[in-house]
């Protein structure tokens, strides 16, 4: 990639800002207080936007600290060559994150494309943020800038297999996730849960399947006793007698028509006789049919009573054996439900099995692998470690052969037996042996030969000599890759 022009609407200090670059070495003397950092400050922001600090500190929110001074547009553009695709840049930046915007152009067909995708910087470059400042952009206070995270260390060495590691570690580790979570969730744990429910399941059906028996016994006596009082129950003709109600009405309609019969013999017999005769014979009838009312009236009462009585012992039989019957039919769906859990559990427990032996296999296999990754970082580094000393040897340093990157590479210097720390050198060392660790990455990562490298006046602590030695190694770095070098001085020009 190559940046062609920079274009600020308005960014901290800057506005209607334009700088036009070419290919090679990019010099400027620039006044201090005129916007050096700010420049390239604006160029990282517009390959990876503003960083989201919530920090209340103007200096450490960049969206703080560079909102423009004098109000209006916050944002500008950047037009860059990407192979033979020359693409437009267009970045505005709000309060917060939320409402920034971003665009891309093609300047030769002037619409708008989606080929840089949302981080331009990741698409033209294949560097994050963090790598890019760490190996791409030096000043002064280059040496406090420590790799505090692995982007760096994943750059180094073959990106195919960084990335094909990197995307096996990030596949185990969601198949991980899948079958063990946090707080005891996942695939296996739904699978111990439905075991344990199973389980606990089977014991209560077992207790109950176990009274079985002695269900089935109760439920049989029972039906027994009701089978045996049912051929007991007395026998209730199926034809009522005749009441005394309607006897009376007989006898009354039999005194009539001898009442008519008299009458017409009224002639032949003497007056009264037949009559009495009559009178006498619904008498006899009358007491005769009293004595059997009176009978049957006995006999009805006797016989309700002994009904009653059998009908409320019925019922009582009847229910004892319909509640039997239920025990007996539940402890049977019971022993019937606890067979189809065994088979159940015994499903579950070789689901358990597997899915243990499975989770097993992909921790293993996340160590085997994490531990090979650290290793092949280790020899991707040490290409690093060798580069380091030969960039010290060309800015100048003799005794390149005593500094040495640490773990993380941390830069350490030999004094008598011990090494100490880099942050015992003088400011001019700090910034030498910083600004050969980043050339010393930057040359280590495959496809890094593109990526411009923004000089902020990194030199201003050395001596003539190194001055000497450092202007002519951007030379040499000019000869591959495009260098923006800014300086407040003419004697710091080369």
């Amino acid at each position: 990639m190559r940046i062609l022009k920079i274009q600020i609407e308005g960014f901290g200090k800057l506005r209607g800002y334009s700088l036009s670059l070419t290919e090679g070495l990019n010099a400027h003397c620039v006044e201090n207080g005129c916007g050096k950092t700010t420049l390239i400050a604006f160029i990282k922001a517009m390959l990876y936007g503003l960083a989201d600090s919530r920090s209340h500190d103007i200096l450490l929110s960049e969206r703080k600290h560079y909102r423009p001074w004098q109000g209006g547009a916050f944002g500008g553009s950047m037009t860059v060559l990407q192979g033979d695709r020359i693409l437009r840049i267009h970045r505005r930046f709000g309060a917060r994150p939320s409402e920034d915007t971003l665009a891309v152009y093609d300047e030769e067909s002037g619409e708008q494309t989606e080929a840089l995708g949302k981080c331009p910087g990741q698409s033209l470059l294949s560097l994050d943020a963090e790598s890019f400042t760490l190996c791409a952009v030096f000043s002064e206070r280059a040496y406090t800038a420590q790799l505090e995270g692995e982007s760096v260390l994943s750059h180094l060495g073959d990106r195919t297999d960084t990335e094909s590691a990197d995307t096996a570690l990030a596949r185990l580790a969601d198949e991980h996730r899948l079958y063990e979570k946090r707080g005891g969730r996942g695939l296996l744990a739904e699978t111990e849960s439905a075991l344990a429910e199973a389980n606990a399941r089977q014991a209560a059906l077992a207790r109950e399947a176990a009274a079985l028996p002695e269900k089935e016994r109760a439920y049989k006596e029972a039906k027994a006793a009701l089978a045996a009082l049912t051929d007991k129950a007395p026998h209730v003709p199926a034809r009522k007698k005749q009441t005394a109600r309607q006897n009376s009405v007989l006898a009354s309609v039999l005194l009539a028509s001898l009442s008519m019969i008299g009458s017409l013999f009224h002639i032949l017999f003497l007056l009264g006789l037949f009559p009495a005769a009559a009178m006498l014979l619904h008498g006899i009838i009358g007491l005769f049919a009293n004595k059997n009312l009176q009978k049957k009236g006995h006999s009805s009462k006797d016989r309700s009573e002994t009904a009653g009585s059998a009908s409320k012992e019925f019922e009582e039989k009847y229910r004892v054996c319909y509640d039997c019957e239920r025990a007996y039919e539940a402890a049977l769906a019971a022993s019937e439900e606890a067979l189809l859990l065994t088979q159940q559990i015994d499903a579950l427990e070789k689901q358990w099995e597997r899915q243990s032996a499975y989770l097993s296999l992909i921790k293993r296999t996340e160590a085997h692998l994490a531990a090979a990754a650290k290793e092949y970082s280790a020899k991707r580094s040490q290409r690093a470690h060798a580069s380091f000393a030969e960039q010290l040897h060309a800015l100048g340093l003799s005794d390149s052969d005593t500094y040495r990157l640490g773990e993380r590479f941390r830069i350490s210097f030999l004094e008598g037996d011990t090494y100490r720390g880099g942050e015992s050198l003088s400011r001019g060392g700090k910034e030498l042996v910083s600004f050969a660790r980043a050339l010393a990455l930057l040359s280590s990562i495959p496809g890094a030969e593109g990526v411009p490298l923004l000089l902020d006046d990194p030199f201003i602590a050395y001596d003539d000599t190194r001055l000497s030695a450092a202007l002519a190694r951007l030379s040499s770095l000019a000869a591959d890759r495009q260098v923006l070098y800014l300086t407040c001085s003419h004697s710091r020009m080369p």
